[in-house]
């Protein structure tokens, strides 16, 4: 997209903006049926909502037959807006309030999947008091460690029940226990995020048989869904590794910025393994069951840009500041520390020039990228921040300045406000 439609938008729908392209989701959700459509029984694509809840994506995501994936009861309630109906809707979430339980159960959604034996007795309860009966699954921890988070302490197997502790097969044997409310149909596993590999998906596909067939063999109850989670990895988005870090931190001292062969990753390989591995798991008992996942970054996350504008230029003794007016009130975790993006300059200058860019908020690490080169650039030029779909939207704030709006790319070539610019009556109406 080129600089005078940029400012055209921006004063249509106000600066900055995030810009959806509906073609690109698209594209994206044809990967995932065309590598699918090998696997031997039924396949069910679902959209991990908490991504970016926006009711103008859940609706893109239900026009395309893909069912929402719910972590919240905001979640819930976004997709029902969106006009999903409760047998196109998973609750999945770490913490499932009672009123979010009673609310899933009310609207029927097609599966709850429970994350603790103490999480299945409040269902249990909500249940009695209905005197209803609903399908669930056992979500299960991730057994494996997950790189540089690992070692930060950050790991996923807090998410799930964990076999190894045996709280899954006592979750199992409960919902059996109470099989007059309970409908034990599914299980269920995240392996973790931004995953470019399909070796954890392997090992996901194996601890999730693994329960299967201790509810077979012990209550002769055989599961007929398997939630193989999202967290798949995208080309143009990479996460740090330890090494990245150091050799970042070296690169700042000399005024660099390290490039990184983010097209390097092929998702469709990727998936295509995870199809042949379910294939041959499933083969020697020669029932193929349902198998879903739920991707969100995979879905939407290079299907958004954030256009942002030049609204002053610094020289410093550290170099060249472009001060942009999107900080990371909008970019939460686009960091000097986690992400590595794509960031271009929009404008026709062949001139190229070295700059650092910031956002227009009071504190020092309100820092988008360093020893960035682009093209020479003006107060009032637009620059391109890419590939912003996943999380950016659902985890800003309104620190010192409102939320932008979020502008959709239709099909056809037209554009339309699928959330507004927030307005300071917005902000000050929950202190009223």
């Amino acid at each position: 997209m080129n600089h005078d439609k940029v400012k055209d938008l921006a004063n249509k729908f106000g600066s900055p903006f995030f810009l959806l392209s509906e073609k690109q989701i698209e594209k994206n959700i044809e990967i995932f049926r065309q590598c699918f459509s090998v696997y031997k029984g039924k396949f069910t694509l679902g959209y991990s909502t908490k991504t970016n809840p926006s009711l103008g994506i859940l609706k893109i995501m239900k026009k395309n037959n893909v069912i929402s994936e719910c972590a919240s009861y905001l979640d819930l309630a976004s997709s029902f807006e969106a006009g999903y109906s409760g047998e196109d809707v998973v609750y999945a979430g770490l913490h499932k309030p009672i009123e979010s339980l009673d609310y899933s159960v009310k609207n029927n959604v097609k599966i709850i999947n429970i994350e603790s034996l103490f999480e299945a007795k409040n269902i249990y309860e909500v249940l009695k008091k209905r005197n209803t009966k609903i399908r669930v699954g056992i979500r299960i921890a991730f057994p494996a460690q997950s790189g540089i988070k690992s070692i930060l302490g950050v790991t996923y197997d807090r998410f799930g029940a964990s076999l190894e502790s045996g709280e899954a097969y006592k979750i199992a044997d409960f919902l059996v226990e109470k099989k007059d409310f309970f409908d034990l149909h599914g299980v269920h596993c995240h392996p973790g995020s931004n995953i470019k590999s399909s070796k954890k998906y392997k090992v996901a596909i194996d601890e999730l048989f693994r329960l299967s067939e201790y509810i077979k063999e012990k209550h002769s109850i055989k599961i007929k869904l398997f939630n193989i989670g999202g967290g798949v990895g995208i080309s143009e988005v990479h996460f740090y590794s330890l090494f990245d870090l150091m050799f970042n931190t070296f690169s700042r001292i000399f005024k660099k910025r390290l490039q990184y062969d983010i097209k390097s990753f092929n998702q469709k390989k990727m998936l295509n393994e995870i199809v042949e591995h379910l294939n041959k798991k499933f083969q020697s008992n020669d029932d193929f069951p349902e198998v879903m996942m739920e991707p969100g970054r995979a879905l939407i996350g290079n299907a958004i840009d954030l256009k942002a504008k030049i609204v002053n230029i610094k020289k410093t003794n550290s170099g060249s500041w472009l001060i942009i007016d999107a900080g990371t009130n909008l970019l939460p975790i686009l960091t000097l520390f986690t992400e590595y993006r794509s960031i271009k300059s929009l404008n026709q200058s062949e001139k190229i020039l070295k700059y650092s860019i910031a956002g227009p908020l009071l504190y020092s690490s309100d820092v988008i990228a360093t020893n960035v080169k682009l093209s020479e650039q003006e107060i009032g030029d637009f620059i391109n921040i890419g590939d912003v779909g996943a999380y950016f939207n659902s985890q800003s704030s309104h620190f010192l300045f409102a939320r932008c709006a979020t502008v959709l790319e239709e099909n056809n070539g037209n554009f339309k406000a699928i959330e507004r610019k927030e307005e300071f009556e917005d902000i000050i109406t929950r202190s009223n």
